[in-house]
């Protein structure tokens, strides 16, 4: 894995996590009940997990779409 690739998917991952909390965080104050903070880490994880593994993608077609 080239150094470039290595770290676009980490900054990626960072913006899944930054997501994911958010999305929980508007997910918990939109139901507006008492939801324990194990929910904000839940999608946390899933936002890391996701933008991890699909960073590749986004960025080959990206790759793609300017090479041609």
């Amino acid at each position: 894995m080239k150094r470039s690739e290595y770290l676009a998917r980490w900054i990626g991952a960072g913006l899944g996590v930054i997501g994911g909390f958010t999305l929980g965080y508007f997910m918990v104050r939109g139901v507006e009940a008492h939801i324990p903070l194990r929910d904000h880490r839940l999608t946390t994880l899933e936002g890391l997990i996701f933008a991890y593994l699909g960073t590749p993608y986004v960025l080959g077609g990206c790759e793609r779409s300017t090479s041609g």
